[in-house]
């Protein structure tokens, strides 16, 4: 509840801002760097709108627009887990 009135206030404050493409790209090579050869069903997560952001950007990884995360946030599936990255899960730590 804490994190989602945060978010309510600075969004209020400071309103909404575009994502950062590069931040985006970053985030998505560092965890795409955590799939090992012989792990199957992998799929990077992205929001619909950011999946143009990631275009050109070689993950070896499957791409999947995910209405259920925000923008500039990431998830990698894998057939053990999943690790998430974003601006929910910095905020949160």
């Amino acid at each position: 509840m804490l994190s989602a009135a945060v978010m309510r206030l600075v969004t209020q404050i400071v309103g909404e801002v575009s994502v950062d493409a590069e931040l985006l790209r970053k985030r998505a090579e560092i965890v795409a760097g955590f799939i090992e050869a012989e792990q199957g069903r992998n799929s990077l997560r992205v929001h619909p709108d950011d999946v143009a952001l990631l275009q050109g950007c070689e993950l070896g990884v499957a791409i999947v627009p995910d209405n259920s995360l925000g923008r500039g946030s990431i998830r990698l599936d894998t057939s053990d887990g999943w690790i998430e990255d974003g601006p929910d899960v910095q905020l949160s730590r």
